[in-house]
């Protein structure tokens, strides 16, 4: 018996595996269910390179660390073995909080205490634009393979989102309603957010001691 082979079909996987493949920015080391860590750590960086106060980091997949100056009003980049920034951004950025870094360059920052939005930097310039339009700090910041930008609105108990094809005026929520309850659909002060290849959404879930998963295209948790 002779099969055939839906060429459109192969193609179709191998643009998707192709897009997984090429488009996950993160760093994503493999550690056996064994590793251990040495429990003396080492110093990387502390007030005198960051200032007395920092809360975003990301690392991508060149090794390459950043790390937000909130009150400094910077961003600290380090190359992969390096032991000084190679480079400060400094440029229109305001008590920055959460970071995340695309396979590109791109560089979001949050900027809503002061600024009301999200700066978008590239890695190897002083270009820098409006990304996404936010009403306060976002605790957490996500770019998914879509290049959909999400952020968690701590104070306002919900995470919203961005498509890349829409206005930065143009956001939607993607998480909780802005009640801080304890219900399948709510949030309480978001902070951490992490979205998978299949676009579901994690959410640290600060005051109500949770981690919530939300499925893709609706606002209900697994």
């Amino acid at each position: 018996m002779e099969y055939q082979v839906d060429e459109s079909k192969v193609s179709n996987i191998i643009f998707v595996l192709w897009k997984i493949g090429s488009s996950v920015s993160y760093n994503q080391p493999k550690i056996c269910q064994q590793a251990t860590w040495n429990q003396e750590a080492s110093t990387f960086a502390n007030i005198s390179t960051i200032g007395n106060r920092s809360y975003g980091v990301f690392v991508d997949i060149n090794n390459t660390v950043y790390v937000t100056g909130t009150f400094v009003d910077q961003v600290f980049i380090w190359l992969d073995g390096q032991t000084e920034p190679s480079r400060i951004v400094h440029d229109n950025i305001s008590a920055p909080y959460a970071i995340f870094v695309t396979k590109i360059g791109a560089i979001y920052v949050d900027a809503g205490a002061n600024q009301k939005q999200v700066q978008q930097f590239m890695k190897n310039t002083s270009y820098h634009s409006y990304a996404m339009k936010v009403d306060g700090t976002c605790a957490g910041l996500f770019v998914d393979i879509n290049n959909t930008i999400y952020c968690s609105l701590v104070n306002y108990h919900k995470v919203i989102k961005r498509f890349s094809d829409r206005k930065a005026t143009e956001s939607i929520i993607a998480a909780g309603n802005g009640s801080n309850m304890l219900t399948p659909y709510t949030l309480n002060q978001p902070y951490g957010i992490f979205v998978d290849l299949q676009l579901k959404l994690y959410v640290t879930d600060r005051y109500n001691d949770r981690i919530q998963v939300f499925q893709p295209g609706n606002l209900n948790v697994s």
